[in-house]
Formats: structure tokens, sequence, C-alpha cells
């Protein structure tokens, strides 16, 4: 799991955005969490970005898994020293749950988490062991 104490807050698929008071298709997943709350690898990788420049994204880190597997964590603060093309280990500490912000700031402070096969999102669930959660 992405974060420690992981409790689903928003399902991937259809959802209702309350801060852009829309319905859309949900990318990923949401984990409610506790600013600060530290964000895990959840297989090992390499950080292909960490990208800053959409205050309605916040901030969000991809890791490539290889195999056209890739993970996204987003509306975090990334891990001290994390730079693009780091290697990074399952269970490794990247990031810590960011302030509640970007466009989805009114669910609070949370991990937006998606996995993405060969350049297209698939349900999480077929990653991570979610009914559990």
């Amino acid at each position: 799991m992405p974060v420690a104490e992981a409790t689903l807050m928003n399902d991937h698929g259809f959802y209702y955005n309350q801060t852009l008071n829309i319905y859309y298709e949900h990318a990923g997943v949401d984990f409610a969490a506790e600013e600060g709350a530290q964000v895990f690898a959840v297989d090992d990788g390499v950080v292909e970005s960490i990208y800053k420049d959409d205050l309605l994204l916040g901030t969000e880190i991809v890791l490539d898994h290889g195999d056209g597997l890739k993970t996204v964590y987003r509306f975090v603060t990334e891990a001290e020293g994390l730079k693009v093309g780091d290697v990074v280990e399952k269970g490794q500490v990247i990031a810590c749950v960011a302030e509640a912000n970007g466009n989805e700031y009114k669910d609070g402070a949370h991990l937006h988490f998606e996995v993405l096969q060969d350049g297209k999102n698939v349900d999480p669930a077929l990653h991570l062991t979610l009914e559990e959660k």
C-alpha cells in the first residue's frame, strides 16, 4: 500500500468532485491520510518525473516499474533529496501527504494514487489489495 493505515475514500471510476462541482471518470483512487503521512513506493522502480507546475494537480511523482507499469502519487511533497532518475525500492518513503490542495482540496488531505499500464489508466485494485482497506 502507498500509505500506512490506508482508508479508501474515493474509488476508481465515476466520481463526483466536490471541489470542481462536476462528475467525471476518476483515474485513480484516493486514500484518506493526515497531512505529513509518509507515502511509500508500492514496488521497486525509477523516479520518472516530479511535476509541480500545475496548482490544480499539486505535486505529482511518477515511478516507472518497468514492463510498461507506472504508478502516480499526487497531492504530495517529495522526500528530501528525491530526484528524477533515482532508483527506489518497494516500501521506501518517497513523499509525504501535502495539505489539502489542488482540484480535490475539498476532500481534505489525501493521497491520489494511479496505476498506468502501457500508458493507460487501470484500476489500482488490480495491483493492490483494496478490499481489506
